[in-house]
């Protein structure tokens, strides 16, 4: 149900994904000039050293021969000479790499996350009154509270989000085990970072609706969060499985069958998805009614009420 109510909201609040669109590309046409403008020494040195003339050619590679075993090898060949190059030439490009980082993962990050609240306080006034606000208007009129959140949630998210990617980084070491580990290692490494991804949204699935919806200070609200989520991690788990493998497929489906230009849309869309994915969770905690689009509402169990039936049907 929450995985379907997430849906609902989507399209009956779709109107978010093209303001999401118009944010994104202003943002990242900013940080992506930054980013080329600390990486040109970089470029230069990977240049030199033939790091793009190894891509052009296991590319060439693959597209002839369309082996999806070694494309997944030569993408570990591709990593291990491009962390070979970088460590070689440090001293001379150090400064640039770690300003590029910087940009990319920290301001980058900051700067898009000022969406994602403001998504929250939109959809808070649709579903709890089916009213429509602006985006921008909701953006200026709690920047404070947006800045401080985002600023929180980098402090409190990001190492655990390094600790994910690491994980799944060493897992790309089962493509040289060897027999049928190497053969299934990419559905091995995917299963493993949707379960980790999923884990990770569903612990602060309700942190960012419970500032939207009941104002609480950000410390106070993550607390609370888990003490909510806690109690129907199961559920909330199972159904973000379902919102990260959906993501991962439509994402995927853009890269592969419009060569990029659909993930124009499917990122503002997966934004937008997992905003309504944790306001749902949110609702549903709590057994708030909440309209789903403009003529229907739904009322989800509160968890007390959930828990007691549960005890009664055991004893049943």
């Amino acid at each position: 149900m929450m995985y379907k109510n997430s849906v609902k909201l989507l399209f009956s609040n779709f109107s978010l994904v093209w303001k999401k669109l118009l944010f994104n590309l202003i943002v990242w046409s900013v940080i992506v000039g930054l980013c080329l403008l600390s990486a040109v020494p970089v470029f230069n040195v990977l240049k030199v050293n033939g790091l793009f003339d190894l891509i052009h050619n296991l590319f060439a590679d693959f597209v002839t021969h369309l082996n999806l075993a070694d494309f997944f090898e030569d993408v570990g060949v591709i990593a291990t000479t491009f962390s070979d190059i970088i460590v070689a030439n440090f001293k001379n490009i150090g400064f640039n790499i770690i300003l590029f980082l910087f940009i990319l993962f920290f301001f980058g990050k900051f700067i898009n996350g000022y969406s994602l609240l403001t998504q929250a306080e939109v959809l808070y006034s649709s579903m709890s009154s089916n009213m429509k606000v602006g985006m921008l208007s909701t953006l200026f009129g709690n920047f404070s509270k947006i800045t401080l959140f985002e600023l929180s949630k980098f402090i409190v998210t990001f190492p655990i989000d390094l600790i994910i990617a690491y994980v799944i980084i060493l897992c790309f070491r089962l493509f040289g085990a060897g027999g049928l580990i190497s053969i299934f290692a990419p559905f091995i490494i995917m299963l493993i970072a949707i379960l980790l991804i999923s884990l990770r949204i569903s612990m602060f699935c309700c942190w960012m609706p419970h500032i939207a919806v009941k104002d609480m200070s950000i410390f106070n609200s993550l607390k609370i969060n888990f003490k909510l989520v806690l109690r129907r991690l199961p559920k909330i788990f199972a159904n973000c499985v379902g919102i990260v493998f959906s993501i991962i497929v439509a994402n995927g489906f853009a890269i592969l069958f419009t060569f990029g230009a659909g993930l124009l849309i499917t990122i503002p869309v997966t934004s937008v998805l997992l905003t309504t994915f944790q306001m749902s969770a949110f609702y549903g905690c709590y057994g708030m009614r909440y309209y789903v689009d403009n003529s229907t509402i739904v009322e989800p169990k509160r968890m007390g009420e959930t828990e007691r039936l549960s005890r009664i049907k055991y004893h049943i």
